[in-house]
C-alpha cells in the first residue's frame, strides 16, 4: 500500500479556519490527488474563512481550488492565502 498524501484542515470557531498541514508523496503528485483532497477539506470546513501558509512553488494548486493571495508574511517563500467563497471551484 502506498502513501498518497493527506490534507489536515482545522476549525478555529464559526467563522474560522486553517489549512494545518498538506502533503501529497511526490510518487502522486500531478495527477490531481492534491487538488480532490483540498477540496474535499475545504468543503468539510463550511462557510469559515480558511486561512494557509503555502510554499510559492504550491501557490498554483491553491489558486486552481479557488484561493487568493493575502498579506505577504516576511518569511521567505511563503504566503497566506485566503479562499474567495464566490470563485471557489470546490462546491
Amino acid at each position: 500500500m502506498s502513501f498518497s498524501g493527506y490534507c489536515i484542515g482545522v476549525p478555529l470557531d464559526d467563522n474560522e479556519a486553517f489549512i494545518a498541514s498538506f502533503v501529497v508523496s511526490s510518487d502522486f503528485r500531478g495527477k490531481g490527488i492534491g487538488t480532490e483532497l483540498l477540496k474535499r477539506v475545504v468543503q468539510s470546513l463550511g462557510d469559515r474563512n480558511i486561512s494557509l501558509y503555502a510554499a510559492l512553488p504550491a501557490e498554483s494548486l491553491y489558486r486552481r481550488v479557488g484561493f487568493t493571495t493575502g498579506d505577504k508574511p516576511s518569511y521567505l517563500h511563503q504566503v497566506k492565502i485566503i479562499p474567495n467563497r464566490e470563485g471557489f471551484k470546490g462546491k
